[in-house]
């Protein structure tokens, strides 16, 4: 977690970079109080990747499927 949307997508590439293949997303998230202590709320999304073959590609929005 970090308070800068630029540092979490920098750190995301980086880390998904390590692994052949694999899926990230970066969101903003605020620390709401609620009943049970703290929830979190999700808010927009910064960066969405995946990695297929060594290959990391960025993509719109939310978009999990690894064929887009």
């Amino acid at each position: 977690m970090t308070g800068s949307a630029a540092v979490a997508a920098t750190d995301m590439l980086a880390a998904l970079a390590t692994f052949p293949n694999g899926r990230g997303r970066v969101r903003v998230a605020r620390l709401m109080p609620s009943m049970s202590g703290a929830d979190y709320r999700y808010g927009a999304t910064v960066l969405t990747a995946h990695r297929r073959d060594a290959v990391t590609t960025t993509v719109s929005g939310d978009a999990w499927d690894l064929d887009q």
